[in-house]
């Protein structure tokens, strides 16, 4: 990989692009984070503990794919103080971030199969602390990724003769059918309000968006997937998830829907569509149709590791 210069980072201008990216800071010493999308499965160091400067330390990263859709972009990135040890900050050997040369399958829970995996480190010298002070550093490994989550529903609409026949004969009468999703961090799960009748001539569906995997989603074109050091993202594009329907246009009419909706950390969204049956005279006892919604988004999920460092006696900067 290229090699390119490294940018200094103070601690404190590195906590303020924390808080303009949008991050909420994770709690300290979670070195593994599992999920539905890409987790983090590794993020440790050689070293807990260090006397003195410029000891190199090695920190680790491995990630792999827990969730249901192949995906080929993937930022693996470290943050924390670099710059000069002399100055009291960790020198870095390389870049900040990696990116991730191939696409990482999607696991296979009913093979009992992983998904793909990858992994990488970073080469780090401590810094200068004077005797017989100590300090501890935090590190942030974080995580951007492409992802993508879609659920189809069987959407069911009935003529009034075939409710009623349909309840003497003590069937259970349900608009919504058999519905089948992905897993990813995003999960979406399609309902029906209420008994869905060919004579009303139209029909709403309610679309559930649920941020479930403890990470911020954000507006994937808005950053550089080649990136060597972590993507500053604006307010605007995070917390961003982007919608599309599928459904059978010669038979239903789109009327009234969002395509775009704001998603933060742990959050749930409930968006309504509403659909116009175009021939709803065709129908005379029951029809099915195929509704599907998708979500493409980016995400990212962080995990850290602390490491302390002594001073030296007789050592200077």
């Amino acid at each position: 990989m290229v090699k390119l210069l490294i940018k200094i980072l103070p601690i404190f201008t590195v906590f303020s692009i924390l808080l303009l990216s949008g991050c909420v800071m994770p709690e300290s010493g979670k070195n593994k984070i599992t999920g539905k999308g890409i987790a983090i499965t590794d993020f440790s160091s050689s070293r807990e503990e260090v006397t003195g400067k410029n000891k190199p330390v090695r920190i680790y990263m491995e990630v792999e794919n827990q969730g249901g859709y192949a995906t080929n972009k993937i930022l693996m990135c470290l943050i924390g103080s670099f710059g000069k040890p002399s100055e009291g900050m960790w020198g870095l050997k390389g870049q900040q971030c990696y990116k991730v040369g191939r696409t990482l399958e999607a696991s296979d829970p009913v093979n009992n199969l992983p998904g793909g995996s990858a992994r990488t480190s970073w080469t780090l010298s401590s810094p200068w602390i004077p005797y017989p002070e100590k300090r501890k550093d935090e590190f942030i490994g974080r995580v951007y990724y492409f992802y993508n989550s879609k659920s189809t529903a069987e959407i069911w609409v009935y003529s009034e003769t075939e409710i009623e026949a349909e309840k003497q004969k003590g069937e259970k009468v349900s608009s919504i059918g058999e519905q089948t999703k992905t897993s990813g961090p995003i999960e979406i799960d399609i309902s029906t309000p209420n008994l869905i009748r060919a004579e009303d001539g139209f029909f709403t569906v309610k679309i559930t968006v649920s941020n479930v995997d403890g990470g911020v989603p954000f507006n994937s074109s808005a950053i550089n997937w080649d990136s060597s050091t972590p993507p500053l993202l604006t307010v605007d594009n995070l917390n961003v998830v982007k919608l599309s329907i599928s459904y059978p246009s010669s038979e239903l009419k789109l009327e009234a829907c969002e395509n775009e909706i704001e998603l933060r950390k742990g959050e749930t969204r409930t968006i309504s569509c509403d659909f116009q049956i175009l021939h709803p005279e065709s129908i005379t006892t029951k029809k099915m149709f195929p509704i599907s919604v998708e979500a493409e988004y980016g995400y990212y999920i962080d995990s850290t590791l602390s490491i302390t460092i002594y001073g030296k006696k007789g050592e200077t900067p």
